[in-house]
C-alpha cells in the first residue's frame, strides 16, 4: 500500500525546509485551532497539526531553507526552555502535548 497524500506532502515539506529525509511518520502528535491577532488583518484563524516523525540518521546534517535562520537539536525540556517569542505559548503547548 502506498503513502497517503498527507504523508507525501509532509515528507516533501520537511525535505524542502531542512534536507531531512523522513523514514517514518509515527502519527499525529497534536491538533489545535485558534486565532492569531494581527495588527493589520484582525484575527487570523489558524489550524495546527503536529506530526511525530523519524528521520534518517542520528543528528543528521540539516540544510535550512532561506525561510529559517537557525536550528538546534534539543530534548523536550530543552525545547520548553527556549524563547519562541510572541507565539511561544502555542509552540510550548505543542511540545508538551506531542511528546507525552
Amino acid at each position: 500500500m502506498g503513502s497517503k497524500p498527507h504523508q507525501i506532502a509532509l515528507e516533501r515539506e520537511i525535505l524542502e525546509e531542512s534536507n531531512l529525509k523522513v523514514k517514518g511518520i509515527e502519527g499525529v502528535g497534536y491538533v489545535d485551532s485558534g486565532v492569531k491577532p494581527s495588527i493589520n488583518d484582525g484575527n487570523i484563524p489558524i489550524c495546527v497539526i503536529g506530526f511525530r516523525c523519524e528521520v534518517e540518521g542520528i543528528k543528521p546534517e540539516v540544510y535550512m531553507s532561506d525561510e529559517h535562520t537557525e536550528f538546534m537539536w534539543v530534548t523536550k525540556d530543552g525545547a520548553l526552555s527556549l524563547d519562541f517569542g510572541e507565539d511561544g505559548g502555542m509552540c510550548k503547548t505543542i511540545i508538551q502535548k506531542a511528546f507525552t
